[in-house]
């Protein structure tokens, strides 16, 4: 049983009095401050009415899968469609598997809790993104759920990214080397542009311009300095994998578009959900292999991912202003 008191403090909104209720059934305490506070605000008795029908079709939603998974010609012994990871899924994502249980699922989607947590100079949250001018006329943006730390010394100029990505335009600079630090992860330039990705251990160096040097443990066989167009990203299975990539491909979150090359779809919704103010759930995870290719607007995730499933044969259904569920029908 969960301490409700320890785990969402005092419940204030419909979707926490749904939780402590669940998890608290039988306490004649907890169910009369409901009532009261079902009783002190006609808008209250409304959020309660939407948050039950939000739970009560996701619960729909979770049974079905549960019949499809158990239903002997939904599986196949073939070991190639079991679903694999995608070495470029590096983000913490909103984008939630049933396969993770439905407690868990709604709990993520019911209570509109904001997962980025940081201690950095600068930081965004979701869908905002920010531009930030250094003393030496460097550029810096941020991506969604970013932090960041800067330090200038007389002989060093250090950026400390903590979380998310951020591109970087460097002023050039022989005597002061600018250095970005990703967890243990350091990159080395002195006048060049590139982009740095960090989230749950994860790293990414991509090249638009110049030559960045890459230091990591375990980085031993791969090219390095980088060049333009070139990118370095640490895998699952803890192997680096040097690539390539189109120069439009690099940060085109700058510009609001979502690039995908038949990415798979359980890597563009991470990316999609940075930009999505709620949670977008996945009730078959067999879609994560799907195969996406387009351009889409990160400026409006909802219409970007209903656009998505139009051209890619799967469906998108809205819930509430914040749950959107991807499904095959």
């Amino acid at each position: 049983m969960i301490d409700i008191s320890k785990d969402i403090g005092d419940p204030e909104s419909a979707s926490d009095w749904l939780i402590a209720l669940r998890e608290q059934p039988d306490d004649p305490a907890l169910e009369q401050r409901f009532q009261a506070w079902l009783s002190a605000d006609p808008g209250n008795r409304v959020e309660w009415d939407q948050t039950k029908r939000t739970a009560m079709m996701l619960s729909a939603i979770y049974d079905q899968e549960a019949e499809d998974m158990d239903d002997p010609a939904q599986k196949s012994g073939d070991p190639s469609n079991a679903p694999r990871r995608s070495a470029g899924s590096r983000h913490r994502s909103r984008a939630v598997g049933f396969g993770l249980g439905f407690a868990f699922a709604l709990l993520l989607a019911i209570v509109a809790v904001d997962p980025f947590s940081s201690s950095g100079d600068y930081e965004t949250h979701t869908a905002e993104s920010r531009e930030v001018l250094l003393q030496d006329w460097s550029e810096i943006v941020l991506a969604p759920n970013s932090s960041m730390s800067v330090s200038f010394t007389s002989d060093a100029r250090t950026v400390s990214l903590y979380q998310g990505r951020a591109y970087f335009s460097v002023t050039s600079d022989q005597s002061r080397p600018f250095v970005v630090k990703a967890g243990a992860m350091e990159v080395t330039v002195h006048g060049t542009a590139f982009e740095v990705d960090l989230d749950e251990g994860g790293y990414a160096v991509s090249v638009a311009d110049g030559l960045v040097s890459v230091a990591a443990p375990g980085l031993r066989d791969s090219p390095n300095p980088l060049r333009p167009g070139e990118q370095l990203v640490l895998q699952a299975s803890g192997a680096w994998q040097h690539s390539t990539l189109s120069p439009e491909r690099i940060a085109s979150w700058r510009r609001n578009q979502l690039i995908a090359e038949n990415d798979r779809l359980d890597w563009v919704l991470d990316e999609l959900s940075h930009y999505f103010k709620g949670y977008i759930l996945v009730a078959d995870d067999t879609l994560a292999d799907q195969m996406v290719t387009g351009v889409f607007d990160l400026q409006h995730p909802e219409r970007a991912l209903n656009v998505m499933a139009r051209s890619h044969g799967f469906h998108v259904r809205k819930l509430s202003p914040w749950i959107l569920v991807v499904s095959r029908d």
